[in-house]
This record gives C-alpha cells, sequence and structure tokens, in this order.
C-alpha cells in the first residue's frame, strides 16, 4: 500500500528528477499527480480495473493490490511530459513491459467469462441452447406438498 506521493516520486528518481538528496520543485508533484488520476482513468476505460482507492490528495493512500505500485510507477515516468530529461528507450520497454504485466493480471478482471462446453458433453449436461428441453425438471402439474416434502407427480393414463 502506498500513496500518491510515493508512486509520483518514485516516477520522478525513474527519470532522474527526485532522489532523497535533490528536492523536487513542488509543481512537478502537482502535475505527476494529476498524471497519476489521469492513467489510472486511462487503465480503467480500457478495461484494466486495479483494485485501488481512488486519492483525493497527494498523501492519499491507494489501498492497491500488492505488486502494483511498481508497474504503476514506471507507466507513469513516460507520461510525466514537460521533465528537463528525455524519455529513453529503456524506460519504454520497462512501462510497456508493465503495461502488459497489469493487462495480464487485470484485463476484465470483474467479468465472468461465458461458460463453454466441449461438442463431447453428453445431452442435457448444458450442451444445447435452444429450445430448451424439460429433460431435469418435472412437469407443471407436479405439486410440491410443502408439509412432508414430497413432490407428488400424477401419472398419465
Amino acid at each position: 500500500m502506498t500513496t500518491a506521493l510515493e508512486i509520483v516520486r518514485g516516477a520522478l528518481m525513474v527519470r532522474g528528477e527526485f532522489s532523497s538528496v535533490l528536492d523536487t520543485d513542488s509543481s512537478f508533484i502537482v502535475v505527476g499527480f494529476q498524471r497519476l488520476l489521469q492513467r489510472l482513468d486511462t487503465l480503467e476505460s480500457a478495461g484494466v480495473l486495479i483494485p485501488y482507492t481512488v486519492p483525493s490528495a497527494v498523501a492519499d493512500d491507494l489501498l492497491e493490490d500488492k505488486g502494483v505500485a511498481g508497474p504503476l510507477i514506471d507507466i507513469l515516468s513516460v507520461y510525466l511530459t514537460g521533465i528537463q530529461t528525455a524519455i529513453t528507450r529503456d524506460q519504454k520497454i520497462v512501462a510497456k513491459e508493465s503495461l502488459v504485466f497489469l493487462e495480464g493480471r487485470y484485463l476484465n478482471s470483474n467479468k465472468i467469462p461465458e461458460q463453454r462446453f466441449p461438442s463431447t458433453t453428453p445431452r442435457g449436461a448444458g450442451n444445447t441452447r435452444y429450445p430448451y428441453s424439460r429433460e431435469f425438471f418435472p412437469d407443471p402439474d407436479a405439486v410440491l406438498d410443502t408439509n412432508t416434502g414430497v413432490l407428488n407427480v400424477p401419472l398419465g393414463d
């Protein structure tokens, strides 16, 4: 669990604009925070559904899953424009790998996959779609006795 400030500072460190000795201009932090929110929105709209809490301030905790902060730092570092240092080819590759990691882990993660049965599944096991057969359902004339729990099925002629 990291704060938005830690992610922004991490991205600035990757760009070479922040260190424990070198203090960063607060305008870089503000721009970095805005870009972080934009990146999180972009990822969400692309279907990469990372569970996190939207920070309202730079010091707020994201409450993200373990292992998400590093890729977010790598991705954000590429999108911090207006900073003196240029983006290197290696930074772009690392950011792309981080994006692929997040996509593999969270892409459409809240959707339940459609159930598909192989053609060898026996009839009545869910393999047929339309028209529905009533193989496993009682006739509508069957009456459940609620006192005894017995299903009374009328016998045919």
